[in-house]
């Protein structure tokens, strides 16, 4: 697999669970050609978190946690993947997103300790690992990924949604 195929891919593989979890891609979309936060490296991906509401009960804000890691997480399940590594090797690769998901799980209330955090990066990384194994769900994160080949490298926002809407309604 060529870079800008493996790229697409991981940046697919942010909206697509992001989407599954009810986030989805923002008005950014997707754009592999632009610069990444991490050198050398190439691609961006805006998706929605979810909202983590301090007055729902601890169990579900921990829940909304996990599903947000696992979005954060799932470029580098999908690199795994295509690139048939170690899905933790994956992810050390990916320092950009390693970088968002400790920011992510730092600024919880819920997590104390190296310990814990370490615990929640863990499940997170292994919920996105778990849902790209799924058939439907990657089967979404390689046609939004060749559409956004197929489109100089960039998707918008409204043609990934009728991508997503078009592989959901014929599942």
């Amino acid at each position: 697999m060529d870079y800008r195929t493996q790229v697409a891919h991981h940046e697919a593989a942010h909206v697509v669970i992001s989407a599954h979890f009810g986030g989805g891609p923002t008005l950014h979309g997707i754009d592999i050609n632009i610069v990444s936060s991490v050198a050398g490296a190439f691609g961006n991906a805006g998706v929605g978190l979810l909202v983590l509401d301090n007055a729902r009960p601890e169990e579900e804000q921990r829940h909304v946690l996990v599903q947000n890691i696992a979005i954060i997480c799932a470029g580098a399940a999908a690199d795994a993947r295509t690139m048939t590594r170690n899905v933790n090797d994956a992810l050390q690769r990916q320092t950009g997103d390693l970088g968002v998901a400790k920011a992510e799980i730092a600024k919880s209330p819920l997590v104390e300790g190296d310990e814990e955090a370490k615990h929640v990066l863990q499940v997170g990384m292994q919920t996105a690992e778990a849902l790209l194994a799924k058939p439907a769900i990657w089967d979404a994160v390689v046609n939004v990924a060749k559409a956004c080949l197929a489109n100089g490298g960039r998707l918008s926002r409204d043609d990934i949604e009728a991508l997503l809407f078009q592989s959901t309604s014929t599942t």
